[in-house]
């Protein structure tokens, strides 16, 4: 404490001269106009700015680019005409004055749908955690699976090594299709690095928790350069080949969005580190379910003010403006605020200890607490280095209603993409990796920068439709109903299909404004499962979006294909010439139109006639189609026709058509020498020598056959259909 005495002693002067930290922010808000479709940015006036520089682009692009608008300093507002319904749009705002600079950010559009797949998630859970929370660990999983997320589990000892884990998130970077976000759930091993101390403190000077180590796949991390032991606490303590790496900034950008939820060492609670794991998750599903909401509003405490430019505070006024209005962001006391007002967002900052923040409080105060705040940020000294005992940090996330805590100020954090329905770990990731983008202050890439909570959450949620059930309306069809929302201002229903284990693929593209849906041509056998979510149109201070909620599911299983499946033939009339014939469907499962083209003429039916006016030895060509409501199959052929050998039939078989693997009966003039049977193609397939009225029909394929019955002097045909 004399060394934080010390420093606060000769900054003071500093905080007595700076502007406050507000002013070092733009307070930047979109809104959507109508008639014709505009956003309107919106900021609060500053009487010392002399011009506004305005910057758009996508949300992907890696840079701003040039200047897209440029106003005055009295200006507050700007609007933008050159918008295309449904895609997002950043906005960065850089006020000039004479004595400093300030920045704002949003992300904005209008009628903005979310992602339908998120992608993988995986989630690293410590061993302790796992056997001790089965149930909450099935809900949190379920509650990812209904947010679009694909959940891989892996359990990891608390014993293991980092490079283990490390190795294992490689293994699954390789394995997944689309890793986007890692969550770690409880005291998984945490990675060390760097020589570095973004609090400024000489006696913390050296290796700090370095969550980042494991969302940073591609860059080298080395244990062999750094010797440092001059920190107070042994834990920063840095040597070669102690297991710690060299790196004070990431050697290349994180690619993965990453967050941790860790409550061990947390004596000062008097729940141990599982049962404040269990009631974090529990408030985290109860939210993400709709089940408690905070009003809509931030507040901010700081003990720094403008802090010779660095204006930590900065970070709630311009990340607040969008996600909650600009008027809508108020300076108050922390903890007596919070004990029983509501705000969605809260910032705090003083100077720090381990265990506390001035102005805000103390680890101790935060155990009995239950505060009303649900994503927060917090700066002071020390306390960043979250991995100690009774950390105030982590004793932050572990109390009250909050759900999401960083270390805001060294460097600067950006979450306002939560404005428009992304998750609080693409802020983190944006974080991370930002040098010279967003504005960043001091600590730019270093790798301290750490998310502590559910990195999946969004601001808000819709309640989601219940009571789903599924059943097939025909053959083909398969109906999906549910249960509305209690959330009245849910404008309508998206529905989602997957087969087992697949992502997840939205079925309608408007939203259905009753409670049922129809998903037609269902005609492939498996196991399906469908997600029905809520879903309303948000539009705040970032625009407008479609804001859906947790999914409803039921499942289905189709046991037949239901594809159309047959081959349609010509059978000849045996004596005819000019031949004449029939059209016969054959192979006819699924099928329930028929329809022949031949000679320019159409026909339809199972069993079509046609005198084709054509003689022995020519060619026939027709196409056929069989199909059903959802399905289709067919070709063109080539017949050559031929009628040389056939005589007046004098036997009759029955039943025809004949069933494969059945009896039918042969009634002749005679005694029956043999039966044989061919394809139409002249391959024979059956031959019975001195039949006596029956015979057996092998197993055959279904089709039209040709069947020889040879008498004592002659030789007569027919045809046998077989189904």
């Amino acid at each position: 404490m004399r060394f934080l005495t010390f420093v606060f002693s000769i900054l003071l002067p500093l905080f007595s001269l700076a502007q406050a930290a507000s002013s070092y922010a733009v307070h930047l808000q979109i809104e959507v106009l109508e008639s014709p479709n505009r956003l309107e940015l919106s900021w609060t006036s500053d009487a010392s700015a002399t011009s506004y520089n305005i910057y758009r682009k996508t949300p992907s692009a890696q840079t701003f680019g040039a200047i897209y608008a440029t106003v005055t300093g009295s200006d507050t507002t700007y609007i933008d005409t050159d918008i295309t319904i449904g895609e997002a749009y950043e906005y960065a705002i850089r006020k000039y004055t004479n004595s400093y600079t300030g920045y704002g950010y949003a992300m904005g559009g209008i009628e903005v749908k979310l992602q339908t797949t998120r992608g993988d998630i995986l989630l690293i859970i410590e061993t302790d955690v796992q056997d001790n929370l089965s149930a909450e660990m099935a809900e949190l999983v379920e509650d990812l699976v209904l947010d679009g997320w694909k959940v891989t589990q892996e359990e990891v000892s608390r014993d293991t090594t980092v490079e283990y884990v490390k190795d294992l998130i490689l293994d699954m970077e390789d394995e997944l299709d689309n890793l986007e976000m890692i969550y770690l759930l409880g005291h998984v091993p945490v990675p060390y690095s760097g020589n570095l101390a973004p609090d400024a403190h000489s006696n913390h000077v050296g290796a700090w928790p370095a969550d980042a180590y494991y969302a940073e796949l591609n860059g080298t991390w080395t244990d062999n350069s750094v010797t440092n032991t001059t920190a107070a606490d042994t834990r920063n303590h840095n040597v070669p080949s102690d297991g710690k790496f060299d790196q004070s900034t990431l050697p290349s950008p994180v690619e993965l969005m990453i967050s941790r939820v860790d409550f061990a060492n947390l004596p000062v609670f008097s729940e141990d580190e599982i049962e404040l794991t269990r009631r974090y998750l529990n408030r985290v599903h109860a939210y993400k379910n709709g089940d408690w909401t905070l009003e809509k509003r931030a507040l901010i405490d700081d003990n720094f003010g403008g802090f010779n430019g660095e204006a930590f505070a900065a970070n709630g006024w311009r990340n607040f403006a969008p996600l909650v209005g600009k008027d809508q962001i108020f300076a108050a006391d922390y903890r007596t605020t919070l004990a029983t007002d509501e705000y969605l967002f809260a910032y705090g900052c003083g100077g720090g200890s381990f265990t506390s923040a001035s102005g805000i409080g103390t680890s101790a105060q935060l155990a009995t607490d239950s505060l009303l705040t649900g994503f927060t940020m917090m700066f002071g000294s020390y306390f960043g280095d979250w991995d100690r005992p009774d950390n105030f940090l982590r004793s932050s996330l572990a109390q009250g209603r909050t759900m999401s805590v960083s270390w805001a100020g060294r460097p600067h954090w950006h979450y306002h993409s939560m404005g428009l329905g992304h998750p609080i770990g693409y802020g983190t990731k944006i974080s991370q990796n930002n040098s010279t983008l967003y504005h960043a202050s001091y600590g730019a890439q270093f790798v301290h920068i750490a998310q502590l909570g559910d990195p999946s959450l969004r601001i808000e949620y819709p309640r989601p439709a219940s009571s789903v059930s599924v059943d097939t309306v025909d053959t083909f069809h398969v109906l999906v109903s549910w249960t509305a929302s209690q959330d009245a201002s849910v404008e309508g229903y998206f529905v989602y299909q997957r087969t087992m284990d697949s992502p997840w693929f939205r079925k309608n593209d408007e939203p259905i404004v009753g409670t049922s849906f129809i998903d037609s041509c269902m005609i492939y056998a498996g196991s399906y499962e469908y997600m029905v979510r809520a879903t309303r149109l948000d539009a705040d201070f970032s625009g407008s979006y479609y804001n859906e909620s947790l999914g409803s599911t039921a499942s289905l299983t189709i046991k037949t294909t239901k594809t159309a499946d047959g081959v349609g033939d010509f059978v000849q009339d045996p004596e005819s010439d000019p031949v004449t014939g029939a059209f016969v469907g054959s192979y006819l499962s699924w099928v329930t139109d028929f329809r022949w083209e031949v000679d320019g003429n159409t026909l339809t039916g199972n069993n079509a006639s046609y005198e084709t006016g054509i003689s022995n030895g020519q060619l026939l060509n027709y196409t056929y189609e069989l199909s059903n409501v959802c399905s289709a199959i067919g070709e063109t052929r080539s017949l050559t026709l031929s009628v040389n050998h056939v005589e007046e039939q004098s036997f009759a078989i029955f039943p025809n058509p004949a069933a494969s693997e059945s009896m039918i009966q042969i009634d002749a003039d005679g005694p029956i020498h043999a039966i044989r049977i061919y394809t139409m193609d002249g391959r024979q397939v059956v031959h019975y020598s001195n039949v006596n009225g029956a015979v057996g029909l092998p197993q055959m394929p279904s089709g039209v056959y040709q069947i020889q019955c040879d008498l004592e002097n002659e030789t007569k045909y027919s045809t046998l259909i077989v189904q």
